[in-house]
């Protein structure tokens, strides 16, 4: 099944303008709001940073697997926005959290797509059916 999303992810990736809503150039603003992502799929750039917001407290966007290890990992609240950083480098994706160090992420949470670009999962740890995807191109 979650083959089958991320090959219709990429599909879209692949016809979807990146000036359409959630796109960023070269950085982009999510929201964490009603136990929810907004916009649930995300198009960034590489090279771009992500931020995001919440108003309803807090919340934090990761990949964190089922061992607790993240690629990265925003913790963000109502006064206070989260940031991270994305990037492809010969044919791998990385990350990193405002004021971490760059990890490479393609062997956590993230798919490669056969057009070079990366799908990311991620959800907040405190409220784990908030989810979104980043679509890294």
């Amino acid at each position: 099944m979650r083959l089958v999303v991320l090959l219709a992810l990429a599909a879209l990736a692949l016809t979807v303008p990146l000036a359409q809503s959630g796109s960023c150039v070269p950085a982009c603003d999510a929201i964490g709001h009603n136990f929810a992502f907004a916009p649930p799929v995300t198009y960034v750039d590489s090279g771009s940073w992500v931020t995001w917001h919440s108003f309803d407290g807090i919340h934090t966007a990761s990949d964190a697997d089922y061992r607790g290890a993240f690629c990265f990992n925003a913790e963000f609240t109502n006064n206070s926005p989260g940031r991270a950083y994305f990037a492809i480098f010969d044919g791998a994706l990385y990350a990193m959290s405002e004021g971490d160090l760059l990890l490479r992420c393609d062997g956590w949470s993230a798919t490669a797509l056969p057009d070079g670009s990366f799908a990311l999962e991620y959800t907040c740890i405190y409220h784990n059916r908030m989810s979104g995807t980043l679509l890294i191109r």
